[in-house]
C-alpha cells in the first residue's frame, strides 16, 4: 500500500510511530525524544558545512564561497536552485551537496558544555532503553 507523506505520517501515528518527512521521504523512528539543534547550541557544524559546501562548489559553483556566500536558515534545494546556472541540474547538485553535507557529518564538533554536561551522565540502569543514554 502506498501513501502520500501526509497520510504515511497520520497512519503511523495511529501505530505508535514517529515519522518525520522531508520532501516526499518519510522515516519512521521509534524514540523516547528528539532534541533539535537549530541555531548552534549543542554542535558547531559551521566549519564542517563549509567544507562541505566549499568541495560541492567546486563542480557546480566556481568561485563560491561558504563563509561570504551562503544565506543561512534556507533550504538546501532553494539555495542550490538559485546558485546553478541550469535549471535541470538543480536536483543532481542538491543531492550532492547533500551527500557531501552527510560525508562531513561527523567533523561536527560538540559545543564544550554541552558535551562535558552530557559525557559524564552514568550509562542508562540495566532495562533502561539504550535510547535514554547519554548524548556523545
Amino acid at each position: 500500500m502506498s501513501y502520500t507523506p501526509a497520510e504515511q505520517s497520520d497512519n503511523s501515528r495511529r501505530m505508535g510511530q514517529t515519522v518525520l518527512v522531508i520532501d516526499t521521504d518519510a522515516v519512521s523512528l521509534e524514540v523516547d525524544g528528539l532534541l533539535l539543534d537549530c541555531d548552534g547550541v549543542l554542535v558547531d557544524s559551521h566549519s564542517a558545512s563549509a567544507i562541505a559546501w566549499n568541495l560541492w562548489a567546486k563542480r557546480w559553483v566556481p568561485g563560491f564561497d561558504f563563509h561570504r556566500d551562503v544565506e543561512h536558515g534556507r533550504r538546501i534545494t532553494d539555495l542550490v536552485a538559485e546558485l546553478i546556472s541550469t535549471p535541470a541540474d538543480v536536483d543532481e547538485a542538491a543531492a550532492d551537496l547533500r551527500q557531501q553535507e552527510l560525508d562531513h557529518a561527523a567533523d561536527v564538533t560538540a559545543i564544550y558544555r554541552v558535551q562535558a554536561n552530557y559525557s559524564t551522565q552514568a550509562p542508562p540502569e540495566a532495562g533502561q532503553s539504550s535510547r535514554r543514554a547519554a548524548v556523545r
